[in-house]
């Protein structure tokens, strides 16, 4: 019964080019398969061996007691939630073939940035304080790929 599942989750993965197929590879993990809400799964891949190789990136995260200062008294907000949120992020090429997985349909490794890798966390914050720099703190708090907008006023939010 969850061959089916994973093998549509494979597809859409490699529908978005998130991952792509390799046929021989040096490091292998496995594939772990978490049952969601309802009949959906998630794959997720056993990074363990491969994050003891990593020094941790410490990129702090924001704390929650400091965002929720940042929105007190704002009138309006407006509650984004990224799509895929680690998966936008490119991983580098020399590094791809580290995050290589095995299937029933072959190996495939991760050509965009997967959950558990170690500083996966730490890498996309980094790019979300990158990419909203001149906002953050302002109008805009952002918690990973979570994404808050406020504002005093209807007409300020617009």
């Amino acid at each position: 019964m969850l061959l089916p599942l994973i093998e549509k989750e494979i597809k859409k993965l490699l529908a978005t080019k998130i991952i792509v197929p390799l046929r021989y590879a040096k490091w292998v993990a496995n594939l772990v398969v978490v049952r969601k809400k309802r009949e959906e799964i998630r794959l997720c891949v056993d990074f363990r061996n491969l994050n003891k190789c990593f020094k941790k990136d410490n990129y702090p995260l924001p704390k929650m007691e400091h965002l929720l200062q940042k929105v007190s008294g704002a009138k309006v907000m407006s509650f984004l939630d990224g799509f895929s949120g680690f998966n936008q992020i490119v991983v580098h090429p020399d590094d791809q073939e580290k995050t290589t997985f095995t299937t029933t349909w072959g190996n495939f490794m991760y050509a965009k940035m997967p959950f558990g890798l170690m500083n996966a966390r730490a890498t996309f914050q980094r790019a979300m304080d990158i990419t909203f720099v001149g906002e953050k703190d302002k109008f805009v708090l952002i918690y990973l790929d979570d994404i808050t907008v406020y504002s005093s006023s209807h007409q300020n939010h617009l």
